[in-house]
């Protein structure tokens, strides 16, 4: 069959996009082969962001277990765009295992008061893949939390092309477009 795309329009075939299947140590690899994520893997696949779970490289994702999704949830996930940014919203450039996220909010701090050195732990902010949307990584007793509401309960699953954490709630943008 000779198709000349017009338009730089590149035809694909919709068999082909819905058997996109990963089988290394991708990132959708993982969540594929992790029961635990089903939910957000199906999120993933109603959306068509498998190559890009599959194929971007350097990234840090925050997933929500399938608890999580059971949970109320003030967006319509059944919804393209809704669905599509909260992945967006749960991703952030660059690799962060458990000991980069704590050393980039434990800063040394010198008190002037009682002149001595203190150690301090503030909230860290990462840009997400959605434009004007922030990650805000905290530390509350020995536990990581995401923008304050949600609970990091699975650290530092590494992958070929990122590290994955698992939360205990889905990241709903702070700002929609």
């Amino acid at each position: 069959m000779n198709f000349v795309p017009t338009n730089y329009v590149i035809p694909f075939y919709k068999e082909e996009m819905d058997s996109f299947e990963s089988d290394n140590n991708s990132i959708l690899g993982v969540i594929s082969k992790t029961p635990e994520l089903s939910k957000f893997h199906q999120l993933v696949k109603f959306t068509k962001m498998e190559e890009t779970l599959d194929l971007s490289s350097r990234i840090t994702i925050f997933i929500p277990n399938n608890d999580a999704f059971n949970k109320k949830i003030d967006l319509d996930l059944t919804d393209f765009l809704n669905a599509k940014n909260v992945i967006m919203s749960s991703m952030t450039n660059g690799v962060y295992n458990r000991e980069d996220l704590l050393k980039n909010i434990t800063y040394k701090h010198y008190n002037t008061r009682n002149g001595k050195t203190e150690f301090i732990t503030l909230p860290r902010t990462y840009h997400s893949y959605r434009p004007y949307n922030k990650l805000v990584i905290n530390k509350s007793n020995d536990m990581l939390t995401v923008n304050g509401k949600v609970n990091i309960v699975k650290e530092s699953i590494v992958t070929d092309n990122g590290i994955i954490h698992i939360v205990d709630g889905v990241l709903v943008p702070s700002v929609l477009i």
